[in-house]
């Protein structure tokens, strides 16, 4: 059975027990990976997590903070399913092609990726969560959200969120200058988009000690819709507060609020409700 990445940092001396404690406990505080802490504090550097995903893992490191997206490589597995895997095609080289994931060892969703790729020979590779993040942020095109007014009801205005074109993102915007932010935006209409169409009723976003899970609840039902990098959480968090016209300054107290979108030609007024955890805060969205 293979160890935690601090359990190997303290092993091969890199790191004490006690640095070790008070990294676990900074990154349940603050939802970021343990290794992304750990960078913050000063007691590791990238090699260091190179060494020691390769070793965790047994497979090669790619620093994908360094890596150019190509859109034709990328293309080959749909946005949702590389951010549901945190997995991405970066490299072609003849019929062969690099598959980064953040957990290699995840074999249901090597599967998932696998599906769309029967036509090459895979090499995996492991990254970072920042990296992938990063990567992913530069990778697929984003749409500026542009907040309209609508007419709920005779005398009554509210601005919402319009999910109408996702499936028609604006190219133009598939550069180098595209942001971390941008990705966490789409991302979170993604959320909401997937669920409407779906017929859900609620969302959960709970994050665990290494990935955040994304379910929907429809008939009574919750169902697995997705799997996220726990680097992106704190992100998200605000990026859900701020959509919900709440204070979208850093903090871990409850939080509920109302968000209004648009799908589908039809409004939807959808509670949010985010609640602190052990791992991080809780999402919980009705959709109604």
């Amino acid at each position: 059975m293979k160890q935690d990445i601090g359990e190997l940092l303290v092993e091969n001396g890199q790191i004490t027990a006690e640095e070790l404690d008070r990294a676990v406990q900074e990154a349940n505080m603050s939802a970021q990976p343990v290794g992304r802490v750990l960078m913050r504090l000063g007691l590791v550097n990238e090699e260091n997590l190179k060494t020691i995903l390769e070793l965790h893992y047994g497979v090669s490191y790619l620093d994908l903070k360094k890596a150019v997206p190509d859109p034709n490589i990328v293309d080959l597995v749909p946005e949702e399913i590389a951010w549901d895997c945190c997995a991405v095609p970066v490299q072609m080289i003849a019929n062969r092609l690099t598959l980064a994931m953040v957990m290699p060892t995840d074999e249901e969703a090597l599967a998932k990726v696998s599906q769309y790729l029967k036509n090459w020979q895979l090499k995996v590779v492991v990254c970072s969560d920042d990296g992938f993040v990063d990567f992913m942020s530069r990778a697929y095109p984003f749409i500026e959200e542009q907040p309209v007014q609508s007419t709920l009801t005779s005398d009554s205005e509210a601005d919402f969120i319009d999910l109408s074109n996702l499936s028609e993102p604006d190219t133009s915007v598939l550069d180098s200058s595209v942001d971390e932010g941008r990705a966490i935006m789409l991302l979170s209409q993604h959320i909401l988009a997937n669920a409407i169409t779906k017929g859900c009723t609620n969302i959960h976003i709970e994050p665990g000690g290494r990935q955040v899970l994304v379910h929907y609840r429809k008939e009574g039902i919750l169902f697995s819709a997705r799997k996220l990098p726990k680097a992106i959480l704190p992100d998200l968090v605000q990026r859900f507060k701020t959509m919900a016209a709440r204070d979208a300054a850093g903090t871990d107290l409850p939080v509920d609020g109302l968000l209004t979108v648009r799908h589908g030609g039809k409004i939807f007024q959808c509670r949010l409700s985010i609640v602190p955890g052990t791992h991080g805060q809780h999402l919980v969205i009705w959709l109604e």
